[in-house]
Order: structure tokens, then sequence, then C-alpha cells
């Protein structure tokens, strides 16, 4: 039996602790202002939450699944 995924990913971002971002691919078209606005909210939103917590949120009308690894936040946005 074949699944197939039926998610399309946005963004993927990996950023260091105080939200510099070290690597960045994107794959739906945004505009540089627009980027830079994404980068930094949601490692607002990332850094804000406890350890405890899931790592699955609500991004505007999106999911965002992380990953904290070494001091680093692994970011992948999907529909």
């Amino acid at each position: 039996m074949i699944f197939l995924c039926q998610y399309q990913i946005r963004f993927i971002l990996l950023q260091n602790r105080q939200g510099k971002t070290r690597l960045s691919r994107w794959y739906v078209a945004y505009n540089e202002e627009e980027r830079t606005r994404i980068e930094i909210e949601s490692h607002r939103m990332i850094v804000a939450r406890e350890s405890k917590m899931t790592n699955f949120l609500e991004f505007r009308n999106h999911k965002i699944i992380y990953r904290r690894y070494a001091g680093l936040f692994f970011t992948l946005c999907v529909d």
C-alpha cells in the first residue's frame, strides 16, 4: 500500500538560540521583508515555549515542527 504525503513544505530554518538564521530554504515565494518577519516571529514563538511542551505549533494557517539540538533550532513549516 502506498501513502502519498499531501503536506507541502513552506520553509526550513536553522537558527541559533539568539535567533540568527544559519540556514534557510524557502519553497514558497516570499519577498525579503516577509522572510525576515517570518524568521523573527517563528523564533519568538519557539523560544517562548517550555521544553515539556510538544514540538508542534500553529503558525498563521500552517504548522511549525521544530527541534532543538546542540543550541540550534531546526524549524520546518508545512501546510
